[in-house]
């Protein structure tokens, strides 16, 4: 998930110099490890909206999907492979 932007992440570290206060610098870190869940996101190419979200048990490495004969490949953090497809409804 996404935690607090970069550049809201510096902005924090600057206007609290005198006292640090990191609680969502760190969340960040642990999101981009994976440590609070994942999701998997399916978005309009027309308005951006979202039409599905699946929750994941890991992440997906980088550069880890494919896709083939209607079906979504998926190569996640702890080291399965998933195969996702639409569901029949």
């Amino acid at each position: 998930p996404e935690v607090i932007d970069e550049h809201d992440a510096i902005d924090l570290i600057r206007s609290q110099q005198k006292e640090f206060k990191l609680d969502k610098i760190y969340k960040k870190e642990k999101a981009a490890a994976g440590e609070l869940g994942a999701k998997l996101l399916i978005i309009s190419t027309a308005d951006g909206s979202v039409l599905s979200e699946t929750a994941l048990d890991a992440p997906a490495v980088f550069d880890g999907m494919s896709a083939a004969n209607g079906k979504l490949f998926l190569s996640d953090t702890e080291g399965n492979v998933l195969c996702l497809r639409p569901s029949d409804g």
